[in-house]
């Protein structure tokens, strides 16, 4: 369900003071002015390409920051807006029941 709310988003470029500043902008629908969820198969592949092979929710000192899920996400958020808003999302303030449930959501795509 978590990721069935996630906004369409993607990177808007701002040129301020001779350099693009990049941000993370959501998608707004034309007709009713709201923001726009994610496609949940979008999401579901990328996921599922990207993250299944994680082992925690977050990196413990000394682990290899790519068996994390907010350690991938991080380096995936360099360069897609799904998994910067991902990130920004999981980086939140998330109950340890919630990023459990996530853990175990991605980990059962593989």
């Amino acid at each position: 369900m978590f990721f069935a709310t996630l906004s369409d988003t993607y990177f808007s470029y701002k040129d301020v003071s001779g350099v693009k500043a990049r941000t993370l902008s959501t998608r707004i629908n034309t007709i009713t002015g709201l923001p726009m969820i994610v496609n949940y198969d979008t999401a579901y592949a990328l996921i599922l390409k990207n993250l299944s092979t994680v082992e925690s929710f977050s990196t413990e000192p000394g682990q290899d920051p790519e068996t994390s899920l907010l350690g991938r996400c991080a380096r995936l958020a360099k360069g897609n807006a799904f998994f910067a808003f991902l990130y920004k999302r999981l980086n939140g303030d998330i109950d340890i029941n919630l990023q459990t449930q996530i853990l175990q959501t991605v980990k059962s795509f593989d």
